[in-house]
């Protein structure tokens, strides 16, 4: 059996990324697909309704495929510029129509970016410029969302290449 980084399950798909590939399996154990459209993949997510899967590369990008075929509908490049690794926190929205993404700045804190999963365009952007650095976005009960993380001083956001 491989060994993953990430993995996600929704209903009968299982995903498992493995850096180059994602993985997708059926509950028989069977493999679905083979996802490489984004490098260094190392976590996904179903949106809640498991009509959509989102690969999460540690470069600024991600990947969307729709089940059953997992044929890609979108490839996103986060805003630019931004060249720092990203490795943090995403999920959908409980009613799927949002995707959430902790994306790091190249002043080294994060953003909130919230995306529509219909355009995949941007649909808002929080935080930015504020000195948060956030590690943690999930659904909590109830609706809610939970970011843990902290807050950076201004002298230390200053990034050198």
């Amino acid at each position: 059996m491989r060994e993953f980084y990430g993995v996600a399950q929704c209903g009968e798909y299982r995903v498992g990324c493995a850096g180059r590939t994602t993985y997708v399996y059926g509950v028989d154990g069977a493999e679905i697909a083979r996802l490489r459209d984004v490098p260094y993949a190392y976590a996904a997510a179903f949106r809640p309704d498991g009509g959509l899967l989102a690969v999460r590369s540690t470069t600024p990008a991600f990947a969307f495929y729709a089940p059953p075929d997992f044929r890609l509908v979108r490839r996103i490049r986060m805003r630019r510029p931004n060249g720092q690794p990203q490795d943090e926190g995403f999920c959908f929205s409980p009613d799927g129509t949002r995707f959430w993404s902790l994306e790091y700045q190249n002043d080294l804190t994060t953003s909130l970016v919230c995306y529509d999963t219909e355009s995949f365009a941007e649909a808002g952007r929080f935080f930015e410029g504020d000195g948060k650095v956030f590690a943690v976005d999930e659904r909590a009960n109830g609706g809610a969302y939970d970011l843990l993380g902290n807050r950076r001083k201004k002298e230390d956001r200053e990034y050198t290449d």
